[in-house]
């Protein structure tokens, strides 16, 4: 098998190495399908196999991804770690449920860099276009035009290929579309430590924040692209389903805190004339959730604090407490609602034996029964049916209840942190590594100018003008080493 292997002498980010690979060796090979490995993954023995037959059996598919899982260790050791554990769950649920639902209308979100897969004459143009207008190296040598002229746009790009795979759906007069192949998987290395989490959540929250916007206020090109009516309308429900998943994403920290309080003061601080106790330290119930209430927002100001303050590696231990406390406050929560629950399951099956928690069913009433029971099934319900439907359950068993505990963490600390420094726009680092500097302003230079005139010369050549180039090349050199063998003086 013939293997190239281009290594570049500047680290100056993914999309430029994305860029070298597509439009510099791509341009050359003129390849059907590509496949996308990011450093620290760990490809299934089939999975280029299992996209490549995927694309062989669909003429139309312009993209896949296969499921991307954490690696775990030796015997799966890394699962003693809860945050290894919380992202183990959240990758699994992420395949077996939203990426599951997403092939089902043929637009991936988000083809995880980790492992992916294009087909190349269905990114070539528009997509790619759009794709590389991250580049920050464009900036060196074209100046206001190669640089990106806002926030929003310079985090456009942070969140994988959430453009590309966008770009590729509608791209007009086409009908290409993604999906998921279950059949390949990779194991790629997660953040084990707060700092390396925080860090990479904020690239995936502020990027995935910009990229929704441009998708949203883009979907009216769907109607030039080339899908049938049923693929268009399928498209559709999808985008309102992402702009209601937005407006919950955006709200998500008023919904943690309001949860929490409202749940606790139920249990806490029932009606008088209930004859209710306080669950669960009686009398010293409503000291103790104020206390509690107070330590949850005293939090959450500090999280904004810190975060305009400096980076997360300075204030690596008030990180590490901040999880704490958000997971034992979770952990409280949970002992509340599982009390509420078997409150009303009390009240349900013996009106006469406890009457004391009518009042419980009252909250339940105003809302409506199903109400309740949808809320139920979505929370825990349906994470068991997906799990056993894809014959992968396991995560279940081992990581849920870890996720459970950190789910507050996971939403109240990179959120706050992440719309902190919406300026941020570089992609961040795992602790120990250094930072790579990469001008993002017109005129900044991060390419020797020998090296920027030869990017911009090839690039311009086509497919055919470059191998008569190297052609000429080869030519020029076998005509150099014959004149130099002959005038050659032989030493005596």
């Amino acid at each position: 098998m013939p293997v190239i292997l281009c290594l570049k002498a500047t680290n100056n980010g993914k999309i430029n190495s994305n860029r070298w690979f597509l439009q510099a060796l791509g341009r050359i090979l003129n390849p059907e399908v590509v496949v996308h490995v990011d450093t620290g993954t760990i490809v299934g023995q089939k999975s280029p196999l299992e996209l490549w037959a995927a694309f062989y059996n669909d003429k139309y598919l312009g993209g896949a991804c296969g499921l991307i899982r954490p690696y775990l260790g030796k015997g799966k050791a890394l699962l003693l770690n809860p945050l290894l554990a919380s992202q183990n769950f959240e990758y699994q649920v992420a395949c077996q449920l939203e990426r599951a639902m997403e092939s089902t209308t043929g637009y991936l979100s988000v083809l995880p860099g980790a492992l992916a897969a294009y087909r190349f004459r269905a990114i070539k143009g528009t997509p790619l276009e759009s794709y590389f207008a991250g580049d920050p190296t464009l900036a060196g040598y074209l100046g206001q035009k190669g640089a990106p002229t806002s926030l929003w746009m310079m985090n456009r790009f942070l969140a994988d290929n959430r453009i590309l795979s966008f770009e590729l759906c509608i791209k007009a007069g086409q009908k290409w579309h993604t999906r998921l192949v279950s059949s390949a998987y990779g194991n790629t290395d997660c953040p084990e430590s707060t700092i390396d989490f925080i860090n990479q959540r904020r690239r995936w929250l502020n990027g995935s924040l910009s990229a929704s916007l441009y998708t949203l206020r883009m979907a009216w090109r769907l109607v030039y692209s080339g899908h049938n009516i049923l693929r268009l309308s399928a498209l559709l429900v999808q985008m309102v389903y992402n702009l209601l998943a937005f407006l919950l994403a955006w709200f998500s920290l008023a919904g943690y805190l309001l949860t929490t309080f409202v749940v606790n003061d139920i249990t806490g601080n029932p009606p008088n004339d209930s004859g209710a106790p306080r669950f669960p330290f009686g009398a010293a119930t409503p000291i103790v959730n104020a206390i509690l209430h107070v330590v949850y927002v005293a939090l959450m100001v500090l999280q904004f604090i810190i975060a305009f303050g400096g980076r997360p590696k300075s204030h690596r231990l008030i990180y590490v407490i901040s999880f704490a406390i958000f997971a034992f406050i979770q952990g409280y929560l949970l002992i509340n609602l599982a009390y509420l629950t078997k409150r009303l399951v009390d009240y349900q099956v013996d009106t006469n034996g406890a009457t004391s928690y009518a009042y419980i069913s009252e909250y339940y009433t105003d809302i409506g029964p199903l109400t309740v029971m949808v809320t139920g099934v979505a929370a825990f319900g349906i994470y068991i049916v997906a799990g056993f439907l894809c014959l992968d359950p396991w995560h279940l068993f081992h990581s849920w209840a870890q996720y459970l505990f950190i789910s507050s963490s996971y939403t109240n600390i990179p959120k706050a942190y992440a719309f902190s420094n919406i300026q941020d726009a570089s992609w961040g680092l795992k602790v120990g590594k250094k930072s790579v500097a990469v001008a993002l302003v017109p005129g900044a230079n991060n390419i020797p100018a020998a090296v920027d005139q030869a990017v911009v010369k090839v690039y311009n050549k086509t497919r055919e003008a470059l191998w008569r180039h190297t052609k000429r090349a080869r030519a020029r050199k076998t005509l150099t080493a014959a004149k130099m063998k002959k005038t050659a003086r032989v030493p005596f």
